[in-house]
């Protein structure tokens, strides 16, 4: 499905975030990630005469156990689409993210180099479509041309090719995809008519297309076609990552690729994955803005007084649950909907971020906070869907990031300092 809220209601278990089926490698295959000729030329179809030597118009040899409903030149176009994501995947698979380019900030947004966990997902989605190709896996997706049933669906979340959504705006869709469980086995991808229709072209078309037509060369409305129809379907899949916003995941392929053939392309693109019918140009659509948070705050109570035997500091992690955009320091109201001690921390200008798994209510029901420890913001989950976080921008401020809570330490015999040190968004 294309920019809209109408994806996130197109497959189930659309948001779920899922390990990838077993696998078992192939020894006698070069993974696409090993051919480094993309790296030291400006055509990332360089070297891919390695991938091709073991490449086959063989259905079989493609994740895909079934073609339900499907023509044979059907078939054809999956493959060749299929061998086209496999070239996409390659380059997003292995950015660095440490210095975001243009793509990357108008994609993934500014602060995308900060965001460890968001990378690794974006790192993890493009891995498995290269893992799908490089490995053996004892399941495959389904593959269909033509509607599947949804028995376990109310009518009105029933995703059809035929099927037009009022915020669709009178476009139609080129497929959707279904997932039940986490397993390739209970994977479906359903190809509608409109990614077999001539304008939707494979990638080498469209590299021809625009080595011939230097105007178009950064125009990212022309740089979609199958592949990127395919991935992003792919993308929605649980048993690859579940991504609800797949379509980022599959235009960032696609430009990426074109990026290092032609330089970097323009900001214009049309909501496309579902083509509009009387094809307007139209503006970007914007990700949602976040409407909920979890802060982290780290609280430094220090009863008594200095030199009195009584006199102990207490350090601990309060865990927030707020509206975005709403600040935790010294707040009584709405309280912590969760604590942690914070034993290993003796001095607030000594604080590190919160290592280990907390369990926290959110607006969202129960969740979990999870942080290895290793420096990064960590990213809070809701069941198998994950949000990512961030460094609070006071806490690398030292003394300045600290904050004197004059309203909570009139409570204890001593006094109280807190310090905001994360904070989840979505």
């Amino acid at each position: 499905m294309g920019f809209s809220k109408t994806k996130s209601r197109l497959a189930v278990g659309l948001c779920l975030l899922a390990s990838p089926a077993l696998i078992q490698a192939d020894a006698g295959r070069v993974h696409p990630r090993d051919i480094s000729a993309a790296s030291t030329t400006n055509d990332p179809t360089a070297g891919l005469d390695i991938l091709l030597q073991s490449r086959d118009d063989n259905p079989t040899t493609t994740p895909f156990k079934e073609f339900r409903g499907c023509s044979d030149q059907n078939k054809k176009d999956i493959v060749q689409a299929w061998w086209d994501v496999v070239n996409l995947a390659r380059i997003p698979a292995s950015i660095n993210f440490d210095k975001p380019g243009a793509l990357e900030s108008r994609i993934w947004g500014d602060d995308i180099d900060h965001r460890t966990e968001a990378t690794d997902l974006i790192h993890k989605l493009y891995s498995n479509i290269l893992d799908l190709w490089s490995s053996k896996t004892t399941e495959k997706i389904l593959i269909s041309c033509e509607d599947l049933p949804q028995p376990d669906r109310a009518e009105k979340e029933k995703a059809y090719c035929q099927k037009i959504e009022p915020e669709m705006n009178g476009k139609r869709i080129g497929g959707y995809a279904l997932s039940k469980g986490s397993s390739y086995d209970g994977s479906a991808v359903v190809l509608c008519p409109l990614f077999f229709e001539p304008g939707q072209e494979h990638l080498a078309d469209i590299k021809k297309n625009l080595g011939n037509d230097k105007s178009n060369q950064h125009n990212a409305d022309v740089m979609g076609g199958k592949a990127r129809l395919l991935l992003h379907e792919m993308a929605h899949l649980s048993a690859l990552v579940g991504q609800e916003d797949a379509d980022s995941y599959a235009w960032y392929a696609s430009l990426k690729y074109f990026e290092a053939l032609f330089g970097t392309p323009n900001a214009s693109l049309r909501r496309d994955g579902e083509i509009p019918t009387d094809d307007p140009e139209v503006d970007p659509p914007q990700p949602a803005k976040p409407t909920k948070a979890l802060n982290i705050i780290l609280e430094n109570s220090r009863h008594g007084v200095p030199n009195d035997k009584d006199f102990y500091d207490r350090m601990k992690f309060l865990f927030f649950s707020v509206d975005f955009g709403t600040s935790s320091v010294c707040q009584v109201d709405p309280a912590p909907v969760a604590e942690a001690p914070a034993n290993d921390i003796s001095q607030l200008i000594k604080a590190h971020l919160p290592s280990g798994t907390f369990d926290v209510k959110t607006q969202d029901g129960m969740c979990q906070y999870k942080n290895d420890g290793k420096g990064n913001a960590g990213a809070l989950w809701c069941g198998d869907k994950a949000h990512s976080c961030k460094e609070h921008a006071d806490f690398r401020k030292g003394r300045e990031g600290d904050v004197y809570c004059r309203n909570l330490s009139t409570r204890i015999r001593g006094s109280v300092e807190q310090r905001a040190v994360v904070a989840c968004e979505w």
